[in-house]
């Protein structure tokens, strides 16, 4: 997944980590991988660590 910040502009922080939460299940689940394309300085620190732990 590409420009999450995109993603940012139009939802809230916690809509974003539940649906990547959920995408990373449905890959988990299905033997499939998932790749985000992040810029660390898109986003608050804050944040960015809520996603590392969400994504692992």
């Amino acid at each position: 997944m590409d420009c999450l910040e995109y993603l940012a502009v139009y939802n809230s922080t916690e809509s974003i980590l539940k649906f990547l939460s959920k995408l990373r299940d449905f890959a988990v689940v299905n033997n499939g991988t998932l790749i985000l394309v992040i810029e660390e300085e898109s986003l608050d620190k804050r944040i960015f660590a809520q996603l590392r732990k969400i994504v692992g």
